[in-house]
């Protein structure tokens, strides 16, 4: 799914017109039937009353239009008009509302005065269009939506919320939003999100030529996307033909990073796995892992001297590390000797870096949380300006950045970013990264691209949480459960 900005998304609106044969007014009048539905399918008690703000455009517009649809279905609505007067389609919408019976008409005073105590507030004031602080009169009336205790609907946008940036003014807080047609920018970082509640994408039917003209360079990774990246297994294969990873991980104390990320590359697909301990690993890497190789140094406690053969396709080094003098030399020698391999680092591989300053070998994949992400580059002060910095330092130095996070963002060394859609809160636990690690390493050992890989390696870590969670529930889960949960993962993107 493409994200696209604010013009752009106009821009789609004009060209769909165009391309369809149609006029505004029916895009309009589509757009409010699919959210009318959707408003119906999520609040199904004929009871409650509707409250629809109204501003002055295309917005406007549709809550005009969904004014009349859902009385259409007996429902009683009130229409809070916020001006005199606005666009075409809201000018010919407000005729039919006065028309119209059944409708109430009134205006902000009137809404505040009668405080009501149950309902659902519609908010059509803004849409994407806006990218500036609201005029009083609309700030009176978001702060008026915020203060009501009714269930908030907000549609497209939260009203008074940019859609590619971060506002410093009032904002309606949903409690749900409908998106038309795609993922808002400001709704994937925690400081715009927080204002949009649940979201649900409405499909209106724009134009799909529209997109295949213009490609964006943000895209949101859901299942349909997933499922085109997956490659189907020839039934003449064998273990070689899967490729060979291997994972430089453990020292004593965190054994348990560095089996999680074990067991995640055994779950990606990969034909061989190897990993690569300190010898206090040995007995239980064989022990928990029986379909891995393992190869351990003679130090005990960490990694010292073992070297890494440059024959795999794919390397791991972080999880579980330790920051031991002696590994951080260990990891400057062997990151320069593996330039033929596709390149993993994560957790303490990456605080040795940021710590001792080692140069990043380019087209590596990095894939740090942001307390990381903050070390190796230097803080932030909001999830977007975070985005920023990432999308500058992998196109700087030509490597592929991972920031993982609620929406977990892959940014490649040409600056494209996806956006993951999969994943929840349970996953916040010890061992969820070094699981990501493993399954990146093996998927990337195999035949698909580093793209391709990344992509699909960080949907199925977050639909595997998903389904951990809806099993376990997010406060019981654990990385070990991701892990259980990856056959099925696997199984909804190979199935078509």
């Amino acid at each position: 799914m493409n994200i696209y900005d604010g013009k752009t998304i106009r821009l789609w609106d004009q060209f769909t017109i165009e391309d369809q044969g149609i006029f505004s007014w029916d895009l309009m009048e589509r757009a409010a039937k699919r959210l009318t539905e959707k408003v119906l399918d999520l609040f199904t008690d004929i009871d409650l009353n509707f409250y629809i703000f109204v501003g002055p455009g295309n917005n406007g517009g549709d809550g005009l239009a969904m004014a009349r649809m859902l009385r259409d279905q007996f429902r009683d609505v009130y229409v809070i008009l916020l001006q005199n007067e606005g666009s075409p389609d809201y000018e010919q919408n407000m005729a039919l509302i006065r028309s119209k019976s059944g409708i109430q008409i009134t205006g902000l005073k009137e809404f505040e005065q009668k405080a009501p105590k149950k309902g659902i507030i519609i908010d059509c004031i803004f849409g994407s269009g806006l990218n500036r602080a609201p005029e009083d009169k609309y700030e009176s009336a978001i702060r008026a939506i915020n203060h009501s205790n009714l269930t908030i609907i907000s549609i497209d946008l939260p009203s008074g919320m940019p859609t590619d940036t971060l506002p410093d003014w009032a904002v309606v807080q949903a409690d749900h939003t409908l998106l038309i047609q795609t993922v808002k920018f400001s709704s994937l970082f925690p400081e715009g999100g927080k204002y949009y509640g649940k979201t649900h994408v409405v499909n209106i039917n724009l134009s799909s030529k529209f997109e295949q003209k213009n490609p964006s360079d943000r895209v949101f990774v859901e299942l349909a996307e997933a499922r085109k990246l997956f490659k189907p297994r020839n039934k003449f294969s064998h273990k070689g033909t899967f490729g060979h990873a291997a994972l430089a991980c453990g020292s004593d104390g965190m054994m348990g990073a560095a089996i999680l990320s074990v067991k995640g590359a055994l779950k990606s697909g990969a034909g061989l796995v190897t990993a690569y301990i300190p010898g206090c690993g040995y007995e239980i890497m064989q022990i928990s892992c029986p379909e891995a190789m393992c190869k351990s140094d003679v130090n005990d406690r960490h990694i010292k001297n073992i070297s890494i053969d440059t024959k795999y396709r794919a390397v791991g080094i972080g999880s579980g590390l330790g920051v031991n003098p002696d590994t951080t030399d260990w990891l400057r020698k062997n990151m320069g000797l593996l330039k033929e391999s596709r390149l993993v680092l994560d957790a303490d591989a990456l605080n040795a870096i940021a710590a001792h300053k080692i140069e990043i070998p380019q087209y590596a994949i990095i894939t740090p949380h942001p307390g990381e992400f903050d070390r190796l580059f230097g803080s932030s002060s909001t999830g977007l300006e975070r985005f920023k910095k990432q999308v500058e330092m992998a196109t700087k130095y030509k490597i592929h950045i991972v920031l993982k996070g609620h929406f977990t963002t892959y940014v490649n060394p040409e600056g494209k970013a996806w956006f993951n859609s999969t994943g929840n809160p349970g996953m916040a636990c010890g061992g969820s990264g070094d699981t990501l690690t493993g399954l990146l390493t093996g998927l990337l050992a195999q035949e698909y691209s580093i793209e391709d890989a990344v992509i699909l390696g960080v949907f199925l870590h977050g639909l595997a949480g998903d389904l951990a969670a809806d099993e376990l529930s997010q406060y019981a889960m654990s990385a070990s459960d991701i892990i259980q949960h990856l056959s099925c993962a696997w199984k909804e993107v190979v199935q078509k």
